[in-house]
């Protein structure tokens, strides 16, 4: 197998050595192969060498020589740059140094504005080099372009399209699709559509005889009919490699609010048998992502009240719903009363939640043993006070006693003692900090005792 790279030309020659080329494309090409060796210099030697700031300076002088009054336009071709629909570089520098990596970087175009400097380049010159080997996680030429600060230079990428094989559904599955159509047709619109992926990224292949000119996102997830496949494919459309077992299992994990969006805005029976699927999906994912995934979206989103949190968990089994409702306690600002809250959301039918209230309190008393023989003992100081006053987390009588340490006269600290209702919670759901909590209460004493003082005062006397 013969190697490419040494049929390569590495000279740089002038202009009029070159069989067959124009003044003008000849000086056009001694720039593009200095600006070649510049950046094969940064692929081998670091940035501060003298080989890469001499060839930053010679390339920069060689473009200065153009005297150009409108920017340079480098389009990529086949194998070579088109300079005015001119071929320069095939077989040459220019090939295997800015071709081949800006080709490899889907870059459809280089634009070169007259007024580039010197920093321009020695910036251009190293994300180049990179790019020879690009990864799928990396950010595009154009936007290391822009967090480097370069103005002189601009890149145009190319769209990569996400090819989704969906195949022949059948044919129920397109009359669902159609009547979903149809329901959100009849939806008024209160504005332009909204994107929530860049357009034209994703394309779906289906069989020839289904007849569709489009698929909306809303469409593809009625096709696919699993949420964990759905986060995936969603996670591909933005670049990020969701091939293997562990990239699904963690698409599912950084895509679910978009997942519950798509399945939340289908019709409410379509959407509670999708989330249904949803929930089993969760319970598939290994312990620590489930755990993370609980306290990070399906946890907040039950005690908010929205739907997706209340779906998801009503068809988790007793044992696992338990585990999940149980780390509510884990949350920043939680306080004893979050789990009979979390219970009164889930609307469960009595015959469950009696069921279910055993579980809880057993797993909570496994906790705070497993807690106590960590710790040696849990009744030291304030902190162990205030926790053997804690209610039961599950009674109808939600009051909690909290530790809060004070600044004190001198350089010491204090620490008093809080009972906290229900609106507890309610006040750290806009900031997480007890202190906080703290401080509001505070400032509601001293604005009712300024009023009182006040309607003392207008009393007649």
């Amino acid at each position: 197998m013969t190697n490419s790279s040494n049929q390569a030309d590495y000279r740089v020659r002038r202009s009029d050595d070159k069989a067959g080329a124009g003044v003008g494309k000849g000086v056009v090409a001694d720039f593009l192969q200095l600006l070649a060796r510049a950046a094969h210099q940064f692929h081998t030697y670091p940035p501060t060498s003298p080989l890469c700031t001499d060839a930053i300076a010679a390339c920069h002088a060689a473009f200065m020589a153009l005297e150009l009054e409108e920017p340079m336009t480098l389009r990529i071709g086949k194998r070579e740059l088109l300079v005015q629909d001119e071929p320069i570089g095939r077989g040459t520098i220019v090939e295997q140094q800015l071709w081949r990596p800006l080709h490899r970087a889907r870059v459809a175009s280089v634009e070169i504005k007259p007024d580039v400097t010197l920093r321009d380049w020695s910036q251009f010159c190293p994300i180049i080099a990179a790019s020879i080997r690009p990864s799928r996680q990396s950010p595009s030429v154009a936007e290391q372009l822009l967090e480097a600060g370069v103005g002189g230079i601009v890149a145009r990428v190319t769209p990569r399209p996400e090819m989704f094989d969906v195949g022949a559904p059948p044919a129920a599955m397109r009359v669902v699709v159609d009547r979903e159509r149809v329901r959100q047709s009849s939806i008024p619109v209160s504005g332009p559509a909204q994107h929530l992926y860049p357009p034209d990224k994703g394309w779906v292949r289906l069989d020839p005889t289904v007849r569709y000119e489009s698929i909306s996102l809303l469409d593809l997830t009625v096709l696919i009919n699993e949420p964990a496949e759905l986060a995936s494919m969603l996670t591909r459309l933005i670049d990020e490699d969701a091939s293997d077992d562990s990239g699904r299992t963690a698409a599912l994990q950084h895509r679910y609010s978009d997942v519950v969006t798509l399945i939340g805005a289908l019709d409410g029976r379509l959407a509670r048998i999708l989330f249904s699927k949803l929930s089993r999906a969760v319970l598939a994912l290994d312990s620590d992502r489930r755990r993370s995934l609980l306290k990070g979206a399906i946890l907040p989103s039950l005690l908010d009240g929205r739907m997706n949190g209340e779906a998801v968990l009503w068809d988790f089994p007793d044992i696992d719903l338990a585990e999940a409702l149980c780390l509510l306690l884990d949350l920043d600002a939680a306080s004893p009363h979050v789990l009979a809250m979390a219970l009164d959301r889930l609307q469960l039918p009595d015959e469950r939640r009696s069921a279910l209230t055993p579980l809880i309190k057993a797993r909570l008393q496994n906790g705070r043993a497993a807690e106590q023989m960590k710790e040696g003992s849990l009744a030291n100081g304030f902190d162990g006070v205030a926790a053997s006053l804690l209610p039961d987390p599950l009674s109808p009588e939600p009051v909690g006693v909290l530790a809060l340490e004070e600044a004190a006269e001198g350089d010491g600290s204090s620490t008093s003692l809080w009972i906290a209702f229900p609106n507890f919670y309610v006040i750290t759901r806009y900031n997480k900090s007890r202190l906080y909590a703290a401080a509001v209460t505070s400032l509601a004493e001293a604005i009712r005792s300024a009023y009182a003082a006040q309607a003392t005062n207008a009393l007649p006397r």
